[in-house]
C-alpha cells in the first residue's frame, strides 16, 4: 500500500500547511527547480500487525516528512504546521484508513549548495497506523 496519497492528501487540504507551500508536497525530493518552502516525504516500508492465521488487519509505517524554506525560523514554522496537521489525525484520506498518526521526533539540517545556499530542512518523523482492507 502506497500511503502517500494520504499524506499529500491531509496536507494539501491543511489551510495553515497549503498557505505555504501552495502544492509544492512532494515523494523523496523536490524537484531541480522547486520554489521554496515546500514539503518532501518518503514512506519506510510497513511493520505488520502479527497474528496467527492471516493477512495483517494493521500496518505501521515510519514516514520522514521534510519541511524545507530558505532559513531556519521559516523551516521550523512549516514543520510545526505539519506537526499540527498530522499529530493524532485519524479517518480515511484518499481512501486509505488510517487509525492514527504519532509524530515520533525529528532533527534539522541545512543546505551546502549552489541553489540553496543557507536554507534549512526540518525532517520529522511519524508512526502511521493503517488499517490494511
Amino acid at each position: 500500500m502506497d500511503i502517500g496519497n494520504a499524506i499529500y492528501n491531509i496536507l494539501n487540504t491543511d489551510s495553515a500547511v497549503s498557505a505555504v507551500v501552495n502544492n509544492r508536497i512532494y515523494p523523496l525530493y523536490e524537484p531541480q527547480q522547486a520554489n521554496l518552502p515546500c514539503i518532501t516525504y518518503q514512506q519506510i516500508e510497513p511493520t505488520p500487525t502479527k497474528i496467527k492465521n492471516g493477512v495483517s488487519p494493521l500496518d505501521e509505517y515510519v514516514v520522514q516528512i521534510n519541511s524545507t524554506a530558505m532559513n531556519y525560523t521559516a523551516a521550523r514554522d512549516l514543520a510545526d504546521k505539519v506537526r499540527t496537521a498530522l499529530d493524532f489525525k485519524s479517518g480515511i484520506f484518499s481512501g486509505i484508513q488510517v487509525q492514527f498518526i504519532s509524530y515520533q521526533g525529528g532533527t534539522s539540517t541545512w543546505y551546502n549548495g549552489e541553489r540553496l545556499e543557507g536554507a534549512a530542512m526540518i525532517m520529522s518523523d511519524y508512526l502511521f497506523r493503517v488499517i490494511v482492507n
